[in-house]
């Protein structure tokens, strides 16, 4: 079963002009009416790539700060109901929700952005979900009976220092967003205890909206050494996976230099030593793969300023049933460049695709003699489920491959095909 999650910013309440990567013209007008949100939805529905993902996946969606008309809430709220799948017994302004898939998984959907700052808490702080949605999930997580909880929460979860960081304009004075739940710590802490004190096990936050990549251990206390162990996880709670944006911009983009930018994520990973993974520059989105005992996170990346079918794996990070970090040895696998095309070799076609059949077709051409081999890959899994042997073909040689697919599940796919020292590489759907 695949799910698609947007955990908020689904659309943009406008256009900004540093940003214009594939907007199309006439630009709509900044909503703030029920009729302007209505268009701004069907505006971004312009985007195929975006109807093809919600034609291929269900979507479970949840709305952030842009979603939202910040002078009349109601209006934004009926509009994205209208335009994104809702269960008809919610209460409109309530979005947040508990998912089942039976004995593996269990999904708790938060809205930390409308009932943050309502309640007060210990030491005059105050919670970011609001009393009533805490008490709503620690009691989901108590009578939860799965092997994993994905908590999916619209803001980054865990910590985030800035403290002897250089002075950037993009970090802030402690820690680099306080709007986030860095902003709400005796919140963060009191559900992390809580996990603690209930002894639950297997949790995995997704979180949005920072527009980077970072993969982190959730630890209460993961500055102090003798709480939290960086080089074993030892002291950690859970992990998060935060996928960074499509195409909306981040830190080159805001003109800060690559250069000076990775500098940046070196220095801060020294600084939190229970952040594993971070990218502030490149653009793409996240996978998970679950299973019973493991849950397997990848960051993928493209090019946002032309069209290009070319992916990257930026990392695979795994997380093992029981040990609520993420390890620490790295996870090998599909990390090539998927290339359009090799000089003098071409895959001309791959039918069907989708597949909806019980054989898919693979025609190829090339103009010198080749010696080439092919796999076919599993892009959620990264599993090898087919390698051919060494092949020759002579110049000017058409071929047709074709292989078995019956039985597999649901999904994307990805041809390798290996001529020399480099890698052509075709994606395909089987329904």
């Amino acid at each position: 079963m695949n799910l698609f999650i947007h955990l908020g910013d689904y659309v943009y309440d406008f256009v900004d002009g540093d940003e214009e990567v594939r907007v199309p013209e006439p630009y709509p007008q900044i909503p703030n009416t029920l009729e302007t949100w209505r268009q701004l939805h069907l505006y971004h529905l312009l985007d195929p790539d975006l109807r093809f993902a919600r034609q291929q996946q269900p979507i479970l969606a949840i709305w952030d700060n842009h979603d939202m008309d910040e002078n009349d809430i109601n209006i934004s709220v009926q509009a994205f109901h209208e335009y994104l799948p809702t269960r008809e017994s919610n209460i409109p302004i309530i979005r947040y929700q508990m998912l089942h898939y039976g004995d593996l998984l269990d999904i708790l959907l938060l809205d930390i952005l409308l009932f943050r700052s309502i309640d007060p808490i210990a030491d005059g702080e105050f919670s970011m979900m609001g009393n009533s949605q805490y008490e709503w999930v620690t009691n989901e997580l108590l009578n939860s009976t799965a092997k994993w909880r994905i908590v999916a929460s619209q803001n980054m979860m865990g910590t985030w220092s800035t403290v002897g960081l250089p002075a950037l304009p993009l970090f802030g004075e402690d820690v680099f967003d306080d709007t986030t739940w860095d902003g709400f710590p005796a919140e963060r802490e009191r559900f992390l205890q809580f996990w603690k004190d209930s002894n639950i096990n297997n949790n995995v936050v997704i979180s949005g909206d920072s527009h980077i990549s970072m993969a982190m251990d959730l630890a209460i206390s993961p500055l102090d050494s003798l709480a939290y162990n960086k080089d074993t996880g030892e002291g950690s709670l859970g992990v998060e996976l935060l996928p960074t944006s499509i195409s909306r911009g981040n830190f080159d983009e805001f003109g800060l230099p690559i250069s000076l930018a990775q500098n940046a994520v070196n220095l801060s990973m020294q600084a939190n030593p229970h952040h594993i993974f971070s990218d502030v520059t490149q653009h793409g989105y996240g996978l998970l793969n679950i299973e019973m005992d493991s849950v397997t996170a990848e960051f993928w990346y493209s090019p946002i300023l032309e069209m290009s079918d070319e992916e990257i794996l930026g990392n695979r990070l795994v997380v093992l049933d029981g040990e609520n970090h993420w390890k620490r040895e790295t996870v090998t696998g599909l990390s090539e460049i998927l290339t359009n095309n090799i000089k003098g070799f071409e895959v001309s076609n791959i039918y069907p695709n989708p597949a909806k059949n019980e054989q898919i077709n693979c025609k190829i051409s090339t103009q010198k003699n080749a010696i080439y081999t092919f796999e076919i890959i599993q892009l959620t899994t990264g599993k090898k489920l087919f390698k051919s042997k060494q092949q020759q073909t002579l110049a000017l040689q058409e071929k047709l491959i074709n292989f078995d697919i019956s039985g597999w599940q649901s999904g994307f796919y990805i041809i390798l095909f290996r001529v020399e020292n480099e890698v052509l590489a075709r994606k395909f759907f089987v329904e």
